[in-house]
């Protein structure tokens, strides 16, 4: 009987290493699996940034000067905005008055 309880421990006494070993690598997988999560989010915020820039491009916001419609229905803060933009042609021809050009 002492021979059999030998082997037995001897091998818990394995099957606790090869146990061991598991725990060691699933925690080493788990510390990688968070890095890498950490960088999706990282590139999902980027993302999500980029595209935010680009609709700007895409579908630009109408008003009356990239579209057909008329100044008066433009919002307050575009018919400001439209009013109070210098052309290139009166920034030159204030230039040009004053002797800066």
């Amino acid at each position: 009987m002492p021979k059999v309880l030998q082997d037995m421990t001897a091998e818990m006494r394995l099957m606790r290493e090869t146990i061991d070993q598991q725990y060691a690598e699933i925690a080493k997988l788990n510390r990688n699996i968070e890095a890498l999560n950490r960088q999706i989010r990282k590139k999902d915020e980027e993302n999500a940034r980029l595209k935010e820039r680009l609709s700007k491009y895409e579908k630009p916001k109408k008003n009356s000067g990239n579209s057909s419609t008329p100044p008066s229905k433009e919002t307050m803060k575009d018919e400001i905005v439209r009013r109070t933009k210098k052309s290139p042609q009166t920034k030159w021809k204030e230039a040009r008055r004053t002797g800066r050009s």
